[in-house]
């Protein structure tokens, strides 16, 4: 099967890539970066020639390479939680589902899986997610993007179009290509601190969505597509679990801060105002927050019923990731 892959130089593209190239698949990858991705790829053992160079925003160069594809993965997408650039976070997100995801059903490839997120189902107040959750409320640009793309993709699904959606929630792993969001927030809460508050924390093993995903294209999208909807969430954790998981995954301890919501909500706004006026990379925002002290459980089974698939324990993700993290000098050595 050749499959067209967007985001293959981005985290869960470029596992997802790897995990199907293992299994004997060829790939067709748009990159904006041909030379950078190659070399990642090489290093960890894995030669790919079949590439465009480009963007998903570009519609003609998308649809001319798709043609002669069996299946169509899209996992690309402009990932922030602060509200700089917003218009152009919006506009690139959708534009690229649109040209992807739906210039593939134009061409009539009957193989198309399209990588969402949780938070498009993710709303203050909820407890339980599901796939038959709601779409969202972000207000968040990312977010929003999400919520606004699900909405064309499901209208797709509902006229019959062969799309599959996968939900992740924040996703870990090693062998980062472009050291994403979980996995820097990952270190954040090893090396400076972990604020201990309500709910908690799905982090998800990026092998474990690339296996997903490899799985969902090798069998293709079922007869009815309205149903063709899976979280792909990992377990849930307390902040007190995940601080306990990440001491004994670093060998250090992690400093702990009890906060209530309340001010953690007040915090975050506080943060978007000044990052109107004086832009500066933190992760703390109004909707961050939110998400920290109010993230609902995600509900996985379906796609572990129907794929009989299992997520590993997470013990085993934060010790990998972490080793990878110190071996590529994005964390302080293990201590002695």
């Amino acid at each position: 099967m050749r499959i067209f892959i967007t985001g293959a130089g981005g985290f869960v593209g470029a596992h997802s890539t790897m995990e199907l190239l293992k299994a004997g698949h060829e790939v067709r990858l748009l990159l904006r970066d041909p030379s950078t991705v190659q070399r990642y790829y090489k290093n960890l053992g894995f030669q790919v020639e079949d590439i465009v160079q480009g963007d998903m925003t570009d519609a003609d160069l998308v649809r001319s390479n798709m043609r002669d594809c069996d299946a169509v993965l899209h996992s690309a997408a402009m990932v922030t939680l602060g509200e700089r650039n917003a218009d152009q976070v919006i506009r690139i997100n959708v534009d690229g589902v649109k040209n992807v995801v739906g210039g593939a059903h134009e061409l009539g490839i009957q193989n198309i899986l399209y990588v969402s997120s949780a938070l498009a189902l993710f709303s203050p107040g909820i407890s339980h997610i599901d796939e038959n959750t709601p779409l969202g409320t972000s207000s968040n640009p990312y977010g929003h993007s999400k919520v606004i793309s699900e909405q064309y993709v499901r209208e797709l699904q509902e006229s019959g179009a062969p799309i599959q959606v996968t939900y992740p929630t924040s996703v870990i792993g090693p062998d980062d290509p472009k050291f994403s969001e979980g996995n820097k927030a990952l270190r954040l809460f090893a090396e400076l601190l972990m604020l201990i508050t309500t709910t908690g924390l799905q982090y998800v093993d990026v092998r474990d969505l690339a296996h997903t995903h490899r799985l969902l294209l090798e069998r293709g999208c079922p007869s009815t597509p309205q149903e063709a909807r899976y979280l792909t969430t990992g377990h849930f954790q307390s902040w007190a679990e995940i601080a306990d998981l990440i001491e004994a995954a670093t060998g250090r301890r992690v400093r702990r801060i009890s906060a209530p919501p309340g001010l953690l909500l007040a915090l975050g706004t506080l943060c978007d105002k000044i990052k109107r006026f004086v832009p500066f990379e933190f992760p703390m925002t109004r909707e961050a927050m939110t998400y920290v002290t109010q993230w609902a459980v995600a509900d996985a089974s379906k796609l572990q019923s129907e794929l009989d698939i299992s997520f590993r324990e997470l013990e085993a993700t934060y010790s990998d990731t972490i080793k990878w993290m110190r071996g590529a000098k994005h964390m302080k050595p293990a201590p002695r």
